[in-house]
């Protein structure tokens, strides 16, 4: 089943290269545990808020350190632009680096709330035959 997953994120629109591409990495993981926890009496590792928060937290962080390596700037000048008072300036910015560390948070929160409603619907499914 794991090779039929595989195969098929191989042969995506894409042509994705599971390799170079860490989403297509991050989805085969995933897919990978879920499918490991369809075997019995083996708890799906995706389940636990610890698991979601470390893909989310990491995801987050390695996205940011790509972008800002490469766009460095541009990449902040959103934070304070153009034409703003000087005096508004130091709480524009607060405002912005904590608007924008909530991201992380909300995106573990909205992770685990998806994965935790999938096995419940997988559980609930199953007990109906």
């Amino acid at each position: 089943m794991l090779s039929d997953i595989l195969d098929t994120v191989g042969r995506g629109p894409a042509n994705i290269d599971l390799d170079t591409d860490p989403n297509a990495a991050t989805f085969v993981g995933i897919a990978a545990a879920n499918v490991a926890g369809l075997l019995p009496y083996v708890e799906t590792s995706t389940a636990s808020v610890a698991a979601t928060f470390t893909a989310a937290f990491s995801m987050f962080v390695g996205i940011n350190l790509i972008a800002f390596a490469t766009k460095k700037i541009p990449l902040s000048s959103h934070a304070l632009p153009a034409g703003i008072p000087l005096a508004i300036g130091p709480f524009r910015i607060a405002i912005e680096i904590v608007s924008y560390a909530a991201r992380g948070r909300s995106l573990g929160i909205r992770l685990f709330a998806n994965m935790t409603a999938g096995h419940a619907l997988r559980k609930i499914l199953a007990s109906f035959t």
